[in-house]
């Protein structure tokens, strides 16, 4: 006989690069994050969003990694790492652009 067991775990994802802490400041227009997953099965994937804009795929997924563009101000980037049960867990790092052009709202 065989069971199906369902994969109840959430992945964990760390941001360890360039800071495990939970805010960062940078003058740079984009940021490369890295850091490592784990999982009991095995991590599928690993994406990342902006707050302000953007998201996309990280490159890897034990050890992954992936450029960022900020804008100027506070960037809440979220790195979310999912594995084949559909669980996910994330990490957030804000980071603040110093300097550059901020985003302008208009109004009409």
């Amino acid at each position: 006989m065989d069971f199906a067991v369902a994969d109840t775990r959430v992945p964990t994802v760390s941001i360890t690069a360039p800071t495990s802490a939970s805010t960062y400041t940078t003058s740079s227009a984009t940021i490369a994050l890295g850091g490592t997953t784990t999982d009991d099965l095995g991590v599928t994937q690993v994406t990342w969003t902006n707050n302000q804009g953007g998201s996309g795929i990280a490159s890897g997924t034990t050890a992954w990694g992936v450029a960022i563009p900020l804008v100027a101000g506070a960037n809440i980037i979220t790195v979310t790492a999912r594995d084949a049960g559909g669980n996910f867990g994330t990490d957030i790092l804000t980071v603040t652009r110093s300097g550059g052009r901020r985003k302008r709202s208009r109004i009409r």
